[in-house]
């Protein structure tokens, strides 16, 4: 909800039924109060602000934010929209002729932990 005079890109508020905070979305937001926790990197690891390795050009290459509690994530990079290599804009050269993107990691570590901390009532 953008009242008071603030823009749209200088605050963002999420709400859900009983529940809100605010979610920064200035330049580079969320970076210094270590709730950035995904970032786009080049080929040697190193978050970057450079296409094709950060296609939307996201500052200091941030692609994910947590909320402060630390339960809430919030990614850029739609992997639900990325399981297959032709979906993306690019691809390198040596991910070409995968049956699955990367982005299925993201799936497959989502199940990894659910099946390490799942309670046995």
């Amino acid at each position: 909800m953008v009242k008071n005079g603030q823009s749209a890109q200088e605050d963002l508020m999420v709400r859900r039924q009983s529940w809100s905070f605010r979610v920064q979305i200035k330049k580079g937001s969320g970076f210094d109060e270590g709730l950035a926790v995904m970032f786009y990197a080049d080929d040697l690891g190193n978050p970057t602000e450079l296409f094709p390795w950060n296609p939307n050009g996201s500052p200091l290459g941030i692609a994910g934010l947590c909320s402060p509690c630390g339960r809430h994530t919030y990614t850029m990079p739609h992997a639900e929209r990325l399981l297959r290599p032709h979906t993306g804009g690019w691809v390198p050269d040596h991910m070409r002729n995968l049956e699955a993107s990367y982005y299925l990691r993201v799936f497959q570590n989502l199940r990894e932990f659910a099946e390490e901390h799942q309670k046995n009532d």
